[in-house]
């Protein structure tokens, strides 16, 4: 290693003084064009994927604050009798049949006589607005329409 940089020194010395300018501005313009290949663009490349990156989190931002603002106008769920009572309120107001009811732990299951399901549905969506949580329900198919049960959540 200490020949190769005895070498280069008496090529260096054996140049005149313009030659060293010249190869001094070659140097520094090579330099140059390494900074700009190898640092610039990739710098560049990457201010456009983070721009993207944060388009699409700006568009997700506001996907969620839209679900905030519908969650907001959501009525405050009800629990206990309060439940019961806008259940069994809502569900007669649409014409849903009940032909029973019963309390299992913290449900209130409304047993569903065979009738049409339109007025059901329309109570799901009564239900959903007066803030009443529908724990689940399970429908079957007879030849008067749908039969069932409704269970609805009392325990805040």
């Amino acid at each position: 290693m200490n020949a190769r940089v005895t070498a280069l020194r008496a090529w260096w010395d054996g140049l005149a003084r313009r030659e060293r300018a010249m190869v001094a501005v070659m140097l520094v313009l090579v330099a140059a064009f390494v900074a700009w290949y190898g640092v610039r663009l990739p710098l560049l490349a990457l201010e456009t994927r983070t721009e993207a990156a944060r388009t699409q989190a700006l568009a997700h931002l506001e996907d969620v604050e839209a679900l905030a603002a519908m969650l907001d106008a959501l009525p405050t769920p009800l629990s206990g009798d309060a439940a019961r009572a806008a259940a069994t309120e809502t569900l007669a107001a649409e014409g849903v049949l009940l032909s029973g009811e019963e309390v299992a732990g913290d449900e209130l299951v409304l047993l569903l006589p065979p009738q049409p399901s339109g007025p059901l549905a329309a109570a799901l969506d009564g239900l959903r607005t007066r803030g009443v949580r529908v724990a689940g329900f399970a429908l079957r198919r007879e030849t008067q329409g749908v039969a069932g049960e409704l269970r609805i959540g009392l325990a805040p």
